[in-house]
């Protein structure tokens, strides 16, 4: 057995850098304590059994028209979906929260008509979406979408 270091080179294919632009957005999310990689609990399976009603989302991409992906970390839309939507009011844009794998590796450059097929939860700076099936039970005043395989059905609850 050879002990060996190698060097690696080149970015990681999921390597976050924030441009300029996004990190004075990300200063939204700072406000409300939303830092990058957040993390809201130790144990996703301990967490899950404590919150088990609650729509989590751990390791979330959160998208904003214009700029691509702009935070990611961990989320309880459950409790976090009114702060979600007062940092979109606060922009004056809509924001798109995305499963782990639907926001890394190039798959958050994709073109947002192709992201809508993906997403977990939308939030307009007055109105939510959310599309995931389970939402109509957690959200009362939400609007809900349907992902289907090739459009969106937007139904209001």
């Amino acid at each position: 057995m050879f002990d060996k270091t190698i060097e690696l080179t080149g970015e990681y294919p999921s390597d976050f850098k924030p441009t300029v632009p996004v990190k004075e957005v990300q200063k939204y999310f700072d406000a409300f304590e939303f830092y990058d990689a957040r993390m809201i609990g130790g144990s996703k399976m301990f967490y899950r059994e404590e919150h088990p009603d609650d729509l989590i989302v751990f390791n979330a991409n959160v998208l904003m028209p214009g700029y691509g992906k702009v935070w990611f970390g961990d989320l309880n839309l459950t409790e976090d979906y009114l702060v979600l939507r007062e940092i979109a009011q606060n922009l004056n844009t809509d924001l798109y929260v995305l499963w782990e794998m639907d926001g890394r590796f190039g798959e958050e450059n994709k073109p947002f008509d192709i992201i809508n097929l993906f997403l977990v939860f939308k939030c307009f700076p007055a109105i939510h979406i959310c599309c995931e099936t389970r939402c109509h039970e957690k959200f009362p005043d939400v609007f809900f979408a349907v992902a289907l395989p090739s459009i969106l059905a937007w139904i209001h609850h």
